[in-house]
Parts: C-alpha cells; structure tokens; sequence
C-alpha cells in the first residue's frame, strides 16, 4: 500500500478529502479553505459518533 492511499485510511484525512471534494463541486475554482474544514470536522464527528453508536450496540 503507498503513502497516497494509506493516508485516507485515516478517519479524520478521509473525512478531509471528503469534504474538499464536496465543496469543490459547488465551487468556480478551489474552495474556501474555512468552509472546508468546518465540513470536514462536521462529517469527522458524525463518523465518531456513528462508531461510538455501533460499538454500544455490539456491547448492549
């Protein structure tokens, strides 16, 4: 596995590139750089809670 694909297998870098490409496509050129990382720290807690949710299922 090279450096480029193990550095989206990290939660928080996914999330990142997920919400760059996001805010890309509704843009006339790069993205506001604030935008972005607001999103991504939006889509990185809902991921964390979504795990925390899984993980007290699987427990209960």
């Amino acid at each position: 596995m090279s450096d480029s694909e193990a550095i989206l297998d990290d939660l928080f870098h996914s999330c990142a590139f997920m919400a760059f490409i996001e805010e890309y496509a509704g843009s006339n050129g790069l993205p506001d750089s604030d935008r972005t990382k607001w999103r991504a720290y939006s889509h990185f807690e809902t991921s964390l809670a979504e795990a925390n949710a899984s993980r007290r299922n699987r427990l209960a």
